[in-house]
């Protein structure tokens, strides 16, 4: 049997939940940045280093789907004034 017909792709339907069944549930996933620093009381406690400011994290195996602020590609909006280097009105 080659792979071809092991290697076929799912037999079913693409749950994602390997992560969240073979991850050890005290692996916590924190944002850029911060770092793991659980409590009794909050087990998934994130903090961003050098400050006191929290949040708390979600397991390694968690699936926060597209568009959550997980995602990598969280965009926020800004605005810059630089005179002499920004013209007025430009947008990106």
């Amino acid at each position: 049997v080659g792979c071809r017909t092991v290697c076929a792709g799912s037999k079913g339907p693409f749950e994602g939940r390997w992560l969240q069944d073979n991850v050890d549930q005290s692996c916590t996933a924190c944002p850029h940045e911060y770092i793991p620093d659980p409590t009794p009381d909050q087990p998934r406690r994130c903090v961003l280093h050098g400050t006191a400011f929290s949040l708390n994290g979600v397991h390694c195996g968690h699936d926060t789907g597209l568009g959550s602020t997980w995602e990598a590609n969280l965009r926020m909006p800004a605005l810059a004034r630089w005179p002499g280097h920004i013209q007025a009105g430009t947008e990106t």
